[in-house]
């Protein structure tokens, strides 16, 4: 068990940075406007490239994750003591503080965003960060509500519990 929490932990931080990545790179596009226009140019295929790049990084990584959790699963089947959740991350809500905090920055972050689209009143160099920050909250919510990510706690935990008793 502690073999799959080893496998595991090096492809969730990979999966958490490269969506924060992805999302940094959303905050760049502000500042082009600024640039001269070789490096507008070059800054544009940069942000475009690091926007695409977490993406697909991010989800390799999510695909990664769940074979390794599958498979620990098709061979422990018996040992398992774990109720999966009926629903995808997306539409189950954790109902820790700091992720309640994190759903109600979400909210009011959407909130602007439509307001945005509706009365145009907020400025650009505000909406990308906005948007910056609802994207990451939003695949943030979507992978610590998500399965892979709840299994692979409550195996981390057994693994730090036997740890414990050993010693």
């Amino acid at each position: 068990m502690n073999r799959v929490v080893r496998r595991a932990r090096l492809p969730f931080i990979v999966m958490f940075s490269s969506f924060a990545v992805s999302s940094l790179a959303l905050i760049l596009i502000p500042f082009l406007l600024y640039l001269p226009e070789k490096a507008e140019v070059v800054l544009s295929y940069v942000s475009a490239f690091l926007f695409w790049a977490g993406i697909i990084v991010g989800c390799v990584a999510s695909k990664y994750i769940d074979t390794i959790l599958l498979r620990y699963i098709s061979r422990e089947a018996d040992n398992i003591d774990f109720d999966f959740q009926k629903y995808p991350g997306v539409i189950t809500f954790s109902k820790k503080p700091l992720s309640l905090i994190c759903y109600i920055i979400l909210g009011i972050g959407i909130c602007l965003m439509i307001s945005d689209i509706i009365f145009h009143y907020v400025p650009q160099l505000v909406m990308f960060p906005v948007i910056a920050i609802v994207f990451f909250l939003f695949v943030m919510h979507c992978i610590t509500d998500g399965k892979n990510y709840k299994f692979y706690k409550k195996i981390r935990k057994e693994c730090l519990r036997s740890y414990e008793l050993q010693e």
